[in-house]
């Protein structure tokens, strides 16, 4: 009479296949919860001035996160509104700082009532700053030279009033957040 094998449960072969199945599981949640499409700020800016200009044909308005600042705006189209410009770039450690305390500090707060706009000066390239929301871009018609004068540093930013004379400018990290904020409240009030 043959003798049978017994069955045997290892606890580490069914730790392992629970652990395959979680994963499992949350890949597919992950891949289910990812159908709404991101927009790009570029993408935004372009479905903005479609439902401005009449020649779009969706019904629901989307959260306008900026006007029609962008990409091929130039210096006159900040006027009208209090704006920041910031020049920053993705290699600058002080402008990886400074661009997502911006965009908590400045962006969330001021995005309808001013003009927001950060020249990425290597964003020829493609290259942007990892945040959400802020608009962002090169924009070779924004010439730093002209607009920051003897400045040769990043991040170097200028707020204009609605007129588009400089109220406010920082070279390098000179001005802190907080002054920014005071700059723009001066032009809103």
């Amino acid at each position: 009479m043959k003798k049978e094998k017994e069955f045997k449960i290892n606890k580490k072969q069914v730790f392992f296949v629970v652990l395959i199945l979680l994963l499992m599981i949350s890949v597919f949640a992950i891949i289910i919860s990812n159908k709404s499409k991101v927009f790009t700020p570029t993408e935004n800016l372009e479905m903005n001035n479609q439902i401005i200009t009449g020649e779009s044909d969706i019904t629901e308005t989307p959260e306008i996160k900026t006007n029609t600042i962008g990409v091929d705006s130039k210096l006159e189209d900040f006027y009208g509104k209090p704006s920041l410009i910031v020049f920053a770039g993705t290699y600058c450690g002080h402008c990886k700082v400074m661009i997502p305390e911006l965009e908590n500090e400045i962006w969330n707060r001021y995005r309808l009532e001013a003009n927001i706009w950060v020249n990425v000066i290597d964003g020829s390239t493609g290259k942007r700053f990892d945040v959400k929301d802020i608009a962002q871009g090169y924009n070779p018609n924004l010439e730093y030279d002209k607009i920051m004068g003897d400045c040769s540093y990043v991040p170097a930013y200028v707020v204009l009033d609605k007129d588009g004379k400089q109220i406010l400018r920082s070279c390098g990290s000179e001005k802190t957040i907080t002054e920014i904020k005071e700059a723009i409240d001066s032009q809103l009030n």
